[in-house]
């Protein structure tokens, strides 16, 4: 059975429809698959919170740092999520082959947190 290809066109407003719902939203680092204990740090999105996307890939505008991180602890997971707080798409954190590779994985309370790029890929299929 083959398999159907979208054009880079619907790949790139697919990309532009779900990466608008972050407009304004939050990024939580977490340390495990739960998301009942506070994140290790909260990061916001711009408003809009990506360029449009080229290519299959969106890039996102610089996201506001974290300035203090109000818990200690190893980031894992990461959520994405719009201004209400509904969940548009999380992933695997780490220092190499994760869905959003950090320099540090460990978290401090109080330092600062940052990402220095952000961006979604939808490969064509």
């Amino acid at each position: 059975m083959t398999q159907a290809t979208f054009s880079t066109l619907a790949i790139n407003t697919k990309l532009d429809a779900v990466t608008a719902l972050l407009d304004g939203g939050v990024l939580e680092l977490h340390e495990g698959s739960s998301d009942s204990q506070e994140p290790l740090a909260r990061l916001h999105f711009a408003r809009p919170a990506f360029h449009e996307a080229v290519s299959g890939t969106a890039r996102a505008y610089p996201l506001k740092a974290e300035e203090a991180a109000p818990r200690e602890g190893t980031a894992r997971r990461f959520v994405a999520l719009t201004t209400k707080g509904q969940l548009v798409l999380e992933g695997s954190v780490g220092t190499a082959h994760a869905d959003l590779v950090l320099s540090s994985v460990a978290i401090l309370v109080g330092t600062r947190v940052t990402i220095s790029s952000f961006t979604l890929t939808e490969p064509k299929r």
